[in-house]
């Protein structure tokens, strides 16, 4: 065995001079451009969207962060996709539609995650949107492509389960709701990462047909 100094290969020697140098190499960087479903390091998609103001303090702000959320997501679809950031702490929502090229991602690091809650506030959902987080109907409804899920974080049924029970919540337009904490079909390519689904009242992620 050779005693004198380790050699790089060029290989590795082409990996490590531009960040001895101070500049990381190409695929190390983080562009703006939309990088759907790349699942080789921690993120999915590259540009970030607004992320959504959450307000603590339970079923009172349960509206208004749905609200907030959604019109988060919302806007970051309309703006062709890309990172719709979860801040960190505990948030109580009721349901909440999915769009294509969203990626929803739970707090910034383990020791900063974030919780959505589930409402039990049955006015929340609905016989088509009857989970926290709602894709489209398993029999009719827009296809969704690349949505991802990832992060720190959860997403905790357990206020909503004395409510709304497993065999369907009454609603006040008639009918009833069977709640989950995720309904996710017609999605052509979905990535779920790091999140827990905690105490559903009936099933915790209702995956359905279309899935990729």
């Amino acid at each position: 065995m050779p005693s004198g100094p380790a050699m790089l290969t060029p290989s590795i020697a082409a990996l490590l001079l531009p960040l001895l140098a101070g500049a990381a190499p190409p695929h190390a960087r983080l562009t703006a451009t939309l990088d759907p479903l790349n699942v080789s390091g921690n993120t999915v998609f590259r540009r970030p969207c607004v992320s959504p103001t959450l307000r603590p303090g339970g079923e009172a702000q349960a509206a208004a962060n749905t609200a907030a959320v959604q019109h988060s997501v919302d806007s970051c679809g309309a703006a062709g996709g890309g990172v719709v950031e979860l801040p960190t702490g505990d948030y109580v929502v009721g349901c909440i539609q999915l769009r294509s090229k969203i990626e929803l991602r739970f707090g910034s690091t383990y020791a900063q995650r974030a919780r959505l809650v589930a409402s039990s506030n049955a006015s929340l959902y609905s016989s088509s949107c009857d989970a926290v987080f709602y894709s489209s109907s398993a029999s009719s409804g827009t296809a969704l492509t690349s949505v991802a899920v990832t992060g720190h974080g959860a997403v905790d049924g357990t206020i909503a389960a004395d409510k709304l029970r497993p065999l369907g919540h009454k609603l006040s337009t008639g009918g009833s709701v069977l709640f989950k904490l995720a309904h996710l079909c017609n999605i052509s390519t979905l990535h779920l990462q790091g999140v827990s689904f905690l105490s559903s009242p009936s099933w915790h992620v209702h995956l359905a047909r279309g899935l990729q």
